[in-house]
């Protein structure tokens, strides 16, 4: 069962997205279309492209640290559930019980620690590296790049001419 863990956790942190990494992702949306069918020279919205080589990256991350919080619910869930068993068999541990009644007391006092050693124990640590591992991809993701198209025109009034340059810098 731990091999088939390591196994998957292995598999998520190391697949990338079969898409083109740097296929644009959410562009602004342009502005709405002029009349004429022609570009138009006088545009002053500029072009706004959002490209983004770490997509795979971070949603790769992501999904390993909710794998990781589930194994930690797992270790919790069954801590608690030992805890309980645990106690109970210290509860039937008494001086007027038999010696065979006391043997399985204590028998299954020791299998519920077992249990909580050797389960919830390995759970909470293959969660805590799941985690480790989220945050150091998600870190090491290329990050966005974004593309803003400069607009120059003409700007003639009667007392001059210049330029208009609009966009990003």
């Amino acid at each position: 069962m731990r091999g088939a863990l390591v196994c998957v956790l292995l598999g998520m942190l190391l697949t990338t997205a079969r898409a083109d990494p740097f296929a644009v992702r959410n562009p602004v949306p342009d502005a709405p279309p002029s009349a004429s069918t022609t570009d138009d020279p006088f545009d002053t919205n500029p072009k706004v492209e959002i490209l983004d080589p770490g997509y795979a990256y971070r949603r790769n991350a992501t999904l390993l640290a909710v794998g990781g919080g589930v194994l930690w619910g797992g270790a919790f869930v069954v801590a608690q559930v030992t805890r309980r068993r645990y106690d109970e068999a210290l509860a039937r541990i008494d001086d007027n019980s038999s010696y065979d009644e006391q043997v399985d007391a204590i028998n299954d006092a020791n299998h519920a620690q077992r249990i909580a050693r050797w389960v919830s124990t390995p759970l909470f640590v293959t969660g805590a590296l799941a985690i480790g591992a989220s945050i150091l991809v998600y870190s090491e993701a290329p990050p966005r790049i974004r593309h803003e198209h400069i607009v120059v025109m003409p700007a003639v009034d009667r007392d001059g001419a210049g330029v208009a340059i609009s966009g990003g810098f």
